[in-house]
């Protein structure tokens, strides 16, 4: 439960943290000028009582401009966490401290106070638009708000009471409660928008891949009919022409020509299995186990390797299959080795981008508890803020001809297989996609 609940929540920061991403920059030029322009107006005044907290803030914002830079480096599974702390910390954290101890401070100055509270309420407006997580926004902004009660009784032990407390929930908690609503819908606005787009599409792909069916049945049956009166054809071609001489078609080509029909007729059996796999992924439906047959990895990955359409012999070359030790998967082959299709089109086409293109797919069945199957290819990595969206439906970063749907068809099948699939990506050097049975 505990990682499930973790898994969540950094899936819900890394999601905030690219939704933060391209006001990240603005955030930093404004929080910076925000505190530049109050150290201007007040010059030759006393030195800012919160002027360690406008320094952690000035600092804390600059890291938001530094995020590029930041990513570079070995802390980049923290950047998320860091810059959602940092708005925290900027925003109702900053604000709250501020305004409790001006309370105490300056209690008739009524311009000052308001002028604070529209600042508090600013920062937890801002902290909603910008996180589109609304349960992580509330609690995030409750925690930092609790927080500043907390460093303000342990500053000022003797001025916090009940009454203070009472004096700033009474006057805050109508915008606060006004924004939390706003949030809850404007999230829910956001996942029903999503919702109904998924929906659209799944109806027009569905629609699609019905109409090819009825084609590629036709296709199928009178090919199958070809294969099946071919080598009668064939035989009384022989002995029509007994001759070798006076033979128009050699042997060969008559083996050509039987072995193309059988490869034609495979593939539309193998393309109508991927339409009906389509259209499980499409309605979520689970892969039926009446399916499922027990099979070694290793063929069925030197099946798809060997069955791959490759656009040159030169493309071919550029896979190789190693096995450590071999193992037993069950399951549904046909859509295995479709995984591995999809795998092979993804790692082909970004490995190419290097000068020295190589995809390397590695058995390793030596672990009794994990069997892991790797997808190894030298292109140039995928971003970390891709990472987390690559296995959504429908999302896709290729720059031609990506329906989305590859990477999210290729995990339900692992998952469908008892496995699970992950991705980890070096940008600029190299991306490989394990699948890991237990």
């Amino acid at each position: 439960m505990s990682e499930r609940f973790t898994e969540r929540l950094v899936y819900a920061l890394e999601d905030s943290f690219q939704s933060l991403r391209p006001f990240l920059k603005y955030l930093c030029v404004m929080g910076i000028g925000f505190h530049i322009a109050y150290f201007l107006v007040n010059q030759g005044e006393d030195v800012d009582e919160f002027l360690i907290l406008r320094v952690l803030s000035i600092l804390t914002l600059s890291l938001f401009g530094l995020t590029p830079l930041l990513e570079k480096t070995g802390f980049r599974k923290f950047v998320p966490v860091c810059i959602f702390t940092g708005l925290l910390f900027t925003l109702p954290f900053f604000s709250t401290y501020v305004l409790l101890q001006t309370n105490i401070q300056y209690p008739g100055s009524t311009s000052v106070i308001s002028s604070l509270q529209l600042q508090f309420s600013l920062s937890v407006f801002f902290i909603v638009l910008l996180i589109p997580h609304a349960l992580l926004t509330l609690c995030g902004a409750t925690f930092s708000i609790a927080l500043a009660f907390l460093v303000f009784t342990f500053v000022n032990p003797a001025s916090m009471n009940l009454g203070l407390v009472k004096s700033f929930f009474f006057q805050l908690s109508p915008f606060w409660t006004f924004v939390m609503l706003a949030s809850f819908f404007y999230q829910r606005n956001r996942e029903v928008l999503e919702l109904e787009k998924n929906r659209a599409m799944t109806a027009i792909g569905s629609n699609v891949a019905h109409e090819l069916r009825t084609p590629l049945l036709g296709i199928r049956s009178r090919i199958g009919a070809v294969v099946d009166i071919l080598p009668e054809l064939v035989d009384s071609y022989k002995r029509t022409n007994p001759s070798d001489q006076g033979r128009k078609l050699s042997d060969r080509k008559l083996e050509l020509l039987r072995t193309t029909c059988e490869d034609i007729r495979d593939e539309t059996i193998f393309a109508g299995t991927l339409i009906d796999m389509f259209l499980v992924n499409l309605s979520d439906r689970s892969t039926q186990s009446e399916e499922f047959v027990y099979f070694n990895a290793k063929d069925a990955i030197d099946e798809a390797v060997r069955r791959y359409p490759y656009l040159s012999s030169v493309e071919r070359k550029l896979v190789k299959v190693s096995t450590n030790e071999d193992f037993v998967i069950h399951g549904s082959k046909h859509l295995f080795v479709h995984v591995i299709f999809n795998l092979l089109k993804n790692s082909l086409f970004y490995a190419q981008k290097n000068s020295d293109p190589q995809v390397h797919i590695i058995v390793n069945g030596r672990d009794r508890i994990k069997k892991v199957i790797e997808v190894w290819d030298n292109g140039p990595g995928i971003p970390r803020k891709e990472l987390s969206k690559v296995f959504k439906r429908f999302y896709t970063t290729h720059p031609i001809g990506g329906s989305g749907i590859g990477l999210s068809f290729s995990s339900s099948v692992v998952e469908n297989l008892g496995g699970q699939i992950l991705i980890d990506s070096v940008v600029g050097k190299s991306t490989t996609v394990k699948m890991i049975f237990g």
